[in-house]
């Protein structure tokens, strides 16, 4: 997905390189599915890929969409945090995957939805690698 590009802190420690061809249009489905759910004005996802944040209620209902079916967040939006370390590839560094979790993990917003948008921008400010997830 460069539409496809998802998951916030699946996609923060993984290459797009690395992900399977499976994984890749189980992604590209995840994506289809919440940009038609969420009714996002796409042009703010492509934006927000790109370090345009916005709060729209949309955009932010569309980053609870993917990492709900994602698994890294959960139905009442709680941080799954061993999903996470689960989803982290083997050719990521443990420590700086690790420093980005701690500095993210507990980021709340006003909803789960508002919490979804935290955790992404926390994300992407911190990552040195920005991999495209949303």
């Amino acid at each position: 997905m460069n539409v496809l590009t998802t998951v916030l802190l699946f996609s923060l420690f993984a290459a797009i390189q690395a992900l399977s061809s499976d994984e890749i249009t189980k992604l590209k489905g995840y994506y289809d599915d919440c940009v038609k759910s969420t009714n996002v004005n796409v042009e703010l996802i492509l934006k927000a890929r790109k370090g345009e944040f916005s709060s729209d209620a949309n955009l932010q209902k569309y980053f609870f969409c993917m990492f709900n079916k994602i698994g890294i967040i959960n139905e009442n939006g709680s941080v799954q945090i061993d999903v996470i370390r689960d989803k982290i590839p083997a050719d990521v560094n443990k420590e700086d995957a690790e420093k980005i979790i701690a500095a993210c993990k507990d980021k709340i917003g006003k909803d789960k939805y508002d919490t979804a948008r935290e955790i992404y921008e926390c994300y992407y400010t911190l990552s040195p690698k920005h991999i495209v997830f949303a």
